[in-house]
């Protein structure tokens, strides 16, 4: 479980950096079932996600049952989600645009002139 702690420290502190709201669509049962291993993992797992969730109120968890595969066992929930999705958030620019870039600077004297014409004044 060392590296569950781990990898939820490092997940904090990536999410910390992001601007927009987030939509995470997990799996229920991100380990599988069989077995305690597995059992421990998926609530290690949803616990830690849960956590993150709670820590940044611009984090949305979406739950869809089945395993790691969920986008090829449930492919109409996970569109639906992320559907769903996109109605509920429209992130706005992190940046405004740059302003125009000025003219390059007009020549000036001589080099105003075009060439081959010789100065009568």
């Amino acid at each position: 479980m060392r590296e569950a702690e781990a990898y939820r420290r490092t997940s904090a502190e990536r999410f910390a950096h992001v601007e927009c709201p987030i939509v995470m669509i997990m799996s229920e049962t991100m380990a599988g079932t069989s077995g305690d291993r597995a059992r421990q993992l998926t609530t290690t797992w949803r616990e830690s996600v849960d956590q993150l969730a709670a820590s940044r109120p611009s984090i949305t968890v979406r739950r869809v049952p089945g395993g790691h595969d969920l986008v090829v066992t449930h492919p109409e929930q996970v569109l639906a989600h992320i559907l769903a999705t996109g109605t509920h958030h429209r992130a706005e620019p992190r940046h405004t645009p740059a302003p125009p870039r000025p003219a390059p600077p007009r020549p000036q004297g001589d080099a105003e002139r075009p060439t081959g014409l010789v100065d009568t004044s």
